[in-house]
């Protein structure tokens, strides 16, 4: 939830004072040397087989999920970083495209890192026991439809899908032709927030070969760096069939099943960014990661672990 009762460390007569400080400012992004807004080029279309072989086989799958490098991702799976615009005015993002296959296809973006909210109901069943640390959790929220449709320019200018219709009446009506459709818990169109995956369905029937174009608005930065990591790509079948990893077990010896989750693209915290910021700095970065998949009991049991860290993932109610 966003709010506007911002309050100030300056007295409102002072606020155009020299050396003037606003809470705000630990939430305006800082401008770097990562691009803003950027051009993934064409992504390939991973296959069922492929994705599940990226970590291995299951008797490594936990190790090599733990020491999983982005770079050494199937060139079908971008990681990459996303920075903070010069003009605050201008929204930031990243596109790609993507040739339809003839049939479903599921899109995924992972952003950095995880979020979750804490149950304050003392009667609440594994509940998380401790409140995330939420600055160094990025938002994208992704859209996708037909390239003819985008009304963007790829690496200069984030835009959306749509056209105005004019009727006889001399009357403009705004057509909406995003595909990449995500609902709420209420069935209505929403995006997830904070470090949470966002996934869709979309069916490319009878448009084989036809080019698609998939847009990653950035919502948030990290509010600790202003660098966004996030992993993103484009699985061949319905996002009800995507395979994902259960670190823990729960399904027998840790293998795959299907549902879209946190544990489908591993690691995207793993980048090294410019200021330093590398899974050594937050070594709880991947822990957080696989506790996250397997629920609030392990996610409190690395949150106990690393209270005391410089950079703790979470904080104590």
């Amino acid at each position: 939830m966003r709010t506007h009762d911002w309050k100030f460390a300056c007295l409102t007569v002072l606020i155009l004072a020299p050396g003037c400080y606003s809470v705000r400012d630990d939430f305006r992004p800082i401008v770097g040397d990562v691009e803003a807004i950027q051009h993934l080029g064409e992504l390939r279309v991973i296959s069922d087989d492929e994705l599940r072989e990226m970590y291995g086989p299951d008797a490594e799958r936990e190790s090599n999920f733990r020491t999983f490098d982005p770079s050494s991702a199937p060139d079908a799976v971008y990681y990459g970083q996303l920075g903070a615009p010069v003009d605050p005015g201008t929204f930031g993002g990243a596109t790609f495209t993507f040739l339809g296959t003839g049939g479903p296809v599921c899109l995924v973006v992972d952003p950095e890192s995880v979020y979750w909210n804490r149950e304050i109901s003392e009667q609440a069943r594994n509940a998380f026991e401790y409140d995330d640390a939420y600055r160094d959790d990025g938002d994208l929220d992704m859209t996708a439809g037909l390239s003819a449709y985008y009304t963007g320019s790829p690496g200069v200018e984030i835009g959306g899908f749509e056209a105005t219709y004019s009727d006889a009446a001399g009357a403009d009506h705004t057509l909406q032709f995003n595909e990449c459709l995500q609902y709420g818990y209420f069935g209505d169109p929403a995006h997830a927030g904070r470090g949470a995956v966002e996934s869709c369905t979309i069916d490319t029937s009878l448009r084989a070969g036809i080019s698609f174009t998939g847009v990653l608005e950035t919502f948030a930065l990290p509010i600790d760096d202003s660098i966004l990591n996030f992993g993103v790509m484009v699985y061949d079948g319905a996002c009800g069939s995507l395979p994902w990893w259960d670190p823990y077990g729960n399904s027998e010896s840790g293998e795959f099943v299907s549902g879209s989750t946190e544990c489908v693209l591993g690691n995207e915290v793993g980048l090294a960014e410019p200021d330093g910021v590398t899974p050594e700095t937050k070594s709880w970065a991947i822990d957080m990661e696989i506790a996250y998949c397997a629920g609030s009991k392990r996610v409190n049991t690395v949150c106990e672990e690393h209270l005391g860290d410089v950079s703790p993932p979470c904080i104590e109610p």
